[in-house]
């Protein structure tokens, strides 16, 4: 028998100034796939960081990680290998499947055309 999956100290802190339904989300999702929130709410200097670092194409205060309670979430498949495109999408597949099956809808970085962004997700409010 499989161990249940559990959200590490790390992705619960990451979980507390979020929109309350990925809180839901994500913990229906970790019973069936194992993951890591790597982060949730960005402050400005977090995001500035990430559009330097190439990791989002927007500067505070126009990415949905900014607004409080945050509408997007970035999450990885455990164990995290960033080079792994199929376990990304498998995480995909099984985030929008339980976001649906509790009455929301989410869209999936790794969709976009111009800039995939596999660890991110936003909440379609």
């Amino acid at each position: 028998m499989e161990p249940s999956k559990k959200l590490s100290e790390r992705s619960r802190k990451n979980l507390e100034m979020v929109y309350p339904a990925w809180v839901e989300i994500i913990n229906k999702s970790i019973d069936l796939v194992d993951f890591e929130v790597i982060c949730g709410h960005r402050n400005e200097k977090d995001q500035n960081q990430a559009y330097e670092d190439g990791k989002s194409k927007l500067k505070y205060p126009n990415s949905k990680h900014n607004i409080i309670p945050s509408l997007a979430v970035d999450l990885a498949p455990r164990p995290i290998d960033w080079s792994n495109k199929e376990a990304f999408c498998h995480l995909a597949g099984i985030i929008t499947a339980t976001a649906h099956s509790l009455g929301y809808t989410v869209k999936w970085g790794g969709d976009w055309h111009t800039f995939k962004d596999y660890p991110h997700f936003e909440i379609v409010c």
